[in-house]
């Protein structure tokens, strides 16, 4: 897309959610064409093992039933595994944003609700650790809609890296 629009590299990468895994996939496919990458609370390669083993394999199932029939077509499974192997970025400027109010379904028992916040949390810091110049920011104020609840943090965040990723 970006050859399409007549954009050449390098880009500061951002991505939400699953189009984090997206902006992570593309920054280890064309590291030549990525100055930097922010990801707002993004789903990562540890997220679904992790949910697996808190939730058990029956109620995963019907998690990722649901998850997989999304309008777009989107094979969550297959994404996740292209970057599987990610295990460092390098020193590219990486800014990770995450929910400061877990999107935990309430329906969920306290207990699993914590574990399964917990291990988000987690993940969102191992994210953070592909790159020796990766930052951590919890978005107090929001729920997994980072830009839609604290949009001048994250438009904050991103002019941020652009300019950790000018001076690299």
């Amino acid at each position: 897309m970006l050859s399409a629009a007549g954009i050449n590299g390098p880009v500061v990468m951002v991505g939400h959610s699953y189009s984090g895994l997206i902006a992570l996939l593309y920054a280890t496919q064309h590291p030549e064409n990525t100055a930097g990458l922010v990801l707002g609370d993004s789903l990562q390669k540890d997220n679904l093992i992790s949910a697996a083993e808190i939730l058990g394999e029956q109620a995963m199932a019907v998690f990722m039933n649901a998850v997989q029939s999304n309008p777009e077509g989107v094979d969550m499974a297959a994404s996740i595994d292209q970057v599987k192997d990610v295990t460092s970025l390098g020193d590219l400027p990486l800014t990770v944003i995450t929910a400061g109010m877990p999107s935990v379904p309430p329906f969920m028992d306290g207990g699993i609700r914590k574990l399964l916040a917990d291990s988000w949390l987690e993940s969102q810091l191992a994210l953070a650790g592909l790159s020796s110049a990766g930052v951590h920011i919890v978005a107090e104020e929001s729920g997994h809609c980072v830009q839609c609840d604290q949009p001048k943090l994250v438009a904050d965040s991103i002019l941020r890296n652009v300019a950790r990723a000018r001076n690299r």
